[in-house]
Parts: structure tokens; sequence; C-alpha cells
């Protein structure tokens, strides 16, 4: 769910990203835009932002980089901090709230680490993948993992043995750089690296089934002047039914609602 310009940077030809790409028929995928309902500071430190997840009233984020890596419990109404654990072993990637503790996925160490969501206490559950580990959500029953390719793999919440897989496609396309990720409503939400656009996902198929413009916020922006300052970090609230949208070292993250394009 990375790259960084340091660490994982690559170099990329004209129209190698699937949205630079022109599909023949994108006709029936629905395109939204973002109504915004309020923002708040992005604050502190170690705010390379791999994973967002909302629990019970307060947001969880994961930043990465080798040794800036963290662990955050966010106050929602203003931004603040209020637990942060660094993590200076590893890479730190996505995360998700189930079964009553923390589970976070690292880019390259291909293992799970766990935490108390009260305390951050670490726990010994861990498992191990073979994969590079970028985005991770949940259907309540299975992990929802992204590996930064057009495969989004579910995974058995006991062993972590991977049971079904798919492969994400635009209108036939593949979808690659898959991303942060949520899970709500039977439908997958991903941050595709680079792109200023969130596309929802069927997960019986892996089809586009709705494209959001993010372009508008300053999180799809600020890639202009760094590249690795992208779009990352997805979380719905449930009560409110409103997502929360923030970047890799974006200053803001953003409350929001997904509504159809105006004409």
């Amino acid at each position: 769910m990375p790259f960084t310009i340091s660490c994982k940077k690559k170099h990329h030809k004209k129209n190698e990203y699937p949205w630079q790409q022109q599909p023949t028929n994108v006709t029936y995928v629905k395109k939204l835009q973002l109504k915004l309902i309020r923002q708040f500071p992005h604050k502190g430190d170690r705010n390379y932002t791999q994973g967002l997840a909302f629990f019970q009233g307060f947001l969880y984020e994961s930043t990465g980089l080798e040794g800036q890596s963290s662990l955050k419990k966010i106050d929602v109404n203003n931004g603040n901090i209020v637990m942060q654990k660094n993590i200076n072993d590893y890479f730190a990637e996505g995360i998700t709230i189930l079964n009553g503790y923390i589970t976070q996925i690292s880019w390259k160490n291909m293992k799970t680490f766990a935490f108390e969501i009260n305390d951050f206490k670490e726990k010994s559950i861990n498992f191990t993948y073979n994969t590079e580990g970028w985005g991770l959500t949940d259907n309540g029953t299975q992990f929802i993992m992204s590996d930064g390719s057009d495969k989004i793999y579910f995974r058995n919440t006991a062993t972590f043995n991977v049971e079904k897989e798919i492969n994400v496609n635009y209108e036939g396309n593949p979808v690659v750089y898959l991303n942060e990720l949520e899970f709500t409503a039977n439908k997958i939400y991903a941050n595709v690296y680079g792109s200023p656009m969130i596309y929802s996902i069927d997960p019986s198929n892996g089809n586009v089934i709705e494209a959001i413009d993010c372009s508008s916020i300053i999180c799809a922006q600020i890639s202009k002047d760094n590249p690795e300052n992208v779009l990352n970090g997805i979380a719905y609230n449930a009560i409110s039914k409103t997502f929360y949208l923030t970047g890799k070292r974006c200053p803001v993250i953003y409350e929001v609602v997904f509504e159809a394009q105006s004409l």
C-alpha cells in the first residue's frame, strides 16, 4: 500500500496507470463525487498514512516508513491524538479492527501484528503471508487484503490462509496498485496508489461498481509537489453514515459522503 521515493518508487511508463487508460465501455460504472461534511487537522508526526479504521467513536491510524511507523487513536472532534504507539521494527501498513483487537499488516516483513484496542499492548497473535502487504479491512468473517497488484485476498481470521481471491477490473481493464481498503454495505472501497479516485468494488467478482472523484481535496493534490504524498486512508462511520478520508502527510482529515456527480 505504500511506495516511497526512497524505498518503493518505481519508474512508470506513460499510460501505465489504469486510470490513464481509456476503456472502451465504462458506462455501467457510476460516477460519484465528494460532499464535504467537515474537516479537522491531521495532527502529529509519523503521518505517512497506510491504514485508517473507525471504531466506537475514534479513528485508528496506521502509518508507515522504516523506523517511522506508528499506530494512533484520534479524536474525530478535533483531530487530537489520544494515544500513539511508535513502531520502529517494521514498515507498517493497513489495519482493521475485528474480534476485539487491531490487526496490522507490514509491507515486506510478510507478517501481521496484533494490538489491544485500549492500550495498544501487543498481543501474541501473528500470521504470515507470502506477498507484500498494502491494505487491510474485513467483512466480519474474513480479513480482506491487498498487495499492490490487482488482487484482493479474502483470508481466514484464525489462520490467515487465503480462502478466496478476486482480480479487480474497470470494465475489463485490470486495476493495479490497490492500496488502502474499507468494507461496508457489501462493497470494498479502495484507494489506488497515485490516483485521485476511490473505487467501490463488488466483492463477488472484482468489478468496479463506482468511481469516486476525490480530486477536489488537498490530499489528492499535494502529490503534485511530492509524488509520495498520495491520497490514502478510508474509514466508515456507520452511525453518521459518513466516510473519513486522508492521505500520506496530508494536513487534513475529511468527513464526507459520496454522491452522484452534478451535470
